[in-house]
């Protein structure tokens, strides 16, 4: 009953749920920190982990003879067809949350040396 809904179950992220979009059995959560967390929720009343995703960005100009500026980079999940899952296309953010990084020739950076988590950013 759409009018009166009932908690049937639901999962402790080890994060800050941030967004959630949900494709066919699965809620890919938006979990702040921890990153995107990919729960099965095909029992609503028994969710379990299916996966998550952390990865390291590395930008590079090392053969480069002009400076480069990397602007407005997204990372997002596929899905099918090349398509990006719904609520995961998110924005990275480099050195103190700044959206554009710069590198002179030779240059070669990892953002702010961390790990970016995909889906982290609402």
């Amino acid at each position: 009953d759409a009018t009166n809904p009932v908690l049937a179950g639901g999962y402790d992220t080890k994060g800050n749920a941030l967004r959630v979009a949900v494709a066919g059995k699965y809620a890919y959560v938006a979990d702040g920190a921890a990153g995107l967390q990919v729960i099965d929720v095909s029992d609503p009343t028994h969710c379990v982990r299916a996966g998550g995703h952390s990865f390291q960005l590395n930008f590079s100009n090392a053969f480069g003879t002009q400076r480069v500026t990397f602007d407005d980079v997204y990372v997002g999940l596929q899905g099918s067809g090349g398509n990006i899952v719904a609520g995961t296309n998110q924005p990275a953010a480099f050195d103190r949350g700044h959206r554009t990084l710069a590198l002179a020739p030779g240059d070669r950076a990892l953002p702010f040396g961390s790990v970016v988590k995909l889906g982290c950013r609402a």
